[in-house]
């Protein structure tokens, strides 16, 4: 893994996951406390990382009691995202704790909507990551695009890496991430059947293999009633590593007891991780999504020219030419 460090990696990293309770809030403030709640025991368990779901704060749109448009919900919860970034800086610095703030719908100057992770970390810096894998029915819900960039994220516990929901799906993203020195990659998601929950776990199994880093998931449970997207919720949150000796047998660090309001915790070792590391069968070198998606376009573009191109029509030699040449 290039950019990563053992040296530089602490022995022992301890990462809290919150199966959050989607259920009505009577205020702002009524939200913040119940982030602050997890924060609090989370710090009081020496926790580094705290991880929300991914469209956890949806849980504001209950302060309306109707059912909105998309346009309705996404303007009200823009109005929202200075004072959440502004707060969660404050639990983070107030108890000690990174906080990965699982994904809020953000409007870009433009008018698009990003469903973008907020990062607050325990040294004041805030960070975002738009979500890249946008599925039909986000886009359909929310209008929702894809964000233009997967950076990882320096921490005073390494470098980590964000992948919401369906970016977990993606082997090149999550190559791209290691590659920058990332050894926690955190998918905060939002499912509604068992089955959707199993392809995100599934597929957050297959990056820790192909990449022998660890995986945190983070979901939402319970429900909202006339909020889009939140009739119903399953998760069941993990801490995942590969299957062997050093790690665990299953793979399986620890898991929640499903669709069940927790704090799910482990203790993770990254400068551990990176030294168990040996050398593999897959090339060493590593695809850029963005690039590999600009030389797509590009073969497709060539094709259609091909396609359009005019053929030139051949004339068929008839016997007379025929002969003639022979004769000449």
């Amino acid at each position: 893994m290039s950019g990563a460090n053992s040296s530089h990696l602490p022995d022992n990293v301890r990462v809290a996951s919150v199966q959050f309770m989607q259920c009505r809030v009577d205020s702002f403030d009524d939200f913040i406390n119940q982030i602050g709640h997890w924060a609090e025991v989370a710090a009081d368990q020496d926790a580094d990382f705290i991880v929300f779901p991914e469209l956890f704060t949806l849980q504001l749109l209950s302060l309306q009691h109707r059912k909105l448009t998309a346009t309705e919900a996404v303007g009200i919860l823009n109005q929202y995202t200075f004072k959440i970034e502004k707060r969660l800086r404050s639990l983070a610095l107030q108890h000690g704790i990174n906080i990965i703030g699982g994904s809020h719908l953000v409007s870009r100057p433009n008018g698009q909507v990003e469903n973008t992770c907020l990062i607050a970390l325990r040294d004041g810096k805030l960070h975002r990551q738009s979500k890249i894998l946008i599925p039909a029915h986000e886009s359909k819900t929310w209008s929702t695009c894809s964000g233009n960039f997967a950076h990882a994220i320096e921490t005073d516990c390494g470098t980590v890496g964000i992948l919401i929901g369906q970016d977990v799906e993606s082997p090149e993203l999550a190559r791209r991430l290691v590659d920058q020195g990332a050894t926690i990659l955190f998918t905060p998601f939002n499912t509604t059947l068992r089955e959707q929950y199993l392809r995100i776990r599934h597929a957050a199994q297959a990056r820790v293999l192909e990449n022998d880093v660890y995986s945190v998931l983070c979901g939402n449970i319970g429900h909202l009633p006339n909020v889009s997207g939140m009739g119903s919720q399953y998760a069941q949150n993990a801490m995942l590593s590969a299957c062997d000796f050093a790690y665990s047998h299953e793979g399986v660090i620890r898991e929640g007891t499903p669709n069940t309001e927790m704090l799910v915790m482990a203790d993770l070792q990254p400068a551990r991780l990176v030294e168990m590391r040996k050398p593999s069968a897959r090339p060493a070198w590593s695809l850029d999504f963005t690039s590999v998606f600009v030389d797509y376009q590009k073969h497709r573009a060539n094709k259609q020219v091909n396609a359009e191109r005019p053929v030139r029509e051949v004339e068929m030699p008839t016997e007379e030419n025929l002969l003639q040449r022979r004769i000449g």
